[in-house]
């Protein structure tokens, strides 16, 4: 999966993907660095697991760290924006506390 995803952006180009995304963030009066807003949490974040002593969260650089509250935020954000059916049920939640548990923990 990840091998086909890495593969379908170098066919695509990613000066195409780039382009699209400007004109979409132009549009709507955002920036490219939109989801940057997340990345003041990886510090915090990083310096929280050093000093947590119950050995259950896994060592990350800064730039995973980035990376993954980048995601836990789309996963947590995206089924509002949509209107979809399953944002804020039982089920959302509990997809996202076991997506959490999987990308955090050891």
């Amino acid at each position: 999966m990840v091998d086909i995803g890495f593969a379908g952006t170098q066919q695509v180009n990613p000066k195409i993907m780039q382009f699209f995304e400007n004109r979409i963030t132009k549009r709507y009066g955002l920036t490219t660095d939109y989801f940057a807003y997340l990345d003041c949490f990886a510090e915090p974040y990083l310096i929280a697991v050093q000093e947590n002593k119950t050995n259950t969260f896994r060592q990350l650089t800064r730039n995973e760290a980035s990376l993954l509250l980048r995601q836990l935020c789309l996963l947590i954000e995206r089924p509002f924006m949509e209107n979809s059916p399953i944002a804020g049920t039982e089920e959302h939640r509990r997809i996202t506390k076991d997506t959490i548990i999987r990308l955090l923990g050891k």
